[in-house]
């Protein structure tokens, strides 16, 4: 795989999590079934409940740590495209832990297409893991490179 090749790769995903996360905002109607088929009252409970239990200090605090997550992602991103050496060291770290965090995310409604563009996604994102420690990728990865 090239240089090219590998940031070809991380482009794609990056626009396909893009997507994923966009088509359901561009096009609400696609989820408006899954509301009709929630009962309202299991939704107000819901609702009271998160209400009564989400205070302000844990809304500051998990503000605080998506911003870290955020600006550590977009500095990984920039390695990996920048062949860092430090780059995919951290981009396990970082997936591993967005791993963890998306199992406390609760429940979530997609579209078709929006799951489509995440599974494209994180199938792309899995090539990336690997690829910098597979020859010829782990040279460019080197602290010494041609």
């Amino acid at each position: 795989m090239t240089r090219t090749q590998f940031r070809v790769l991380l482009t794609l995903s990056i626009v396909a999590a893009f997507l994923s996360a966009g088509v359901d905002f561009a096009f609400p109607q696609w989820t408006e079934a899954f509301d009709k088929v929630l009962e309202q009252q299991a939704i107000d409970e819901i609702t009271e409940a998160a209400n009564e239990d989400f205070m302000l200090t844990k809304l500051i605090a998990l503000s605080v740590v998506g911003v870290i997550f955020v600006v550590a992602c977009v500095t990984v991103t920039v390695g990996l495209f920048r062949f860092s050496p430090w780059a995919p060291r951290l981009n396990l770290v970082l997936t591993l832990l967005a791993l963890v965090g998306t199992a406390f995310m609760g429940p979530l409604v997609q579209s078709g297409l929006a799951s489509t563009f995440y599974e494209v996604s994180s199938l792309l994102w899995g090539a990336i893991m690997v690829a910098p420690y597979l020859s010829p990728v782990s040279g460019y990865f080197a602290r010494t490179q041609p």
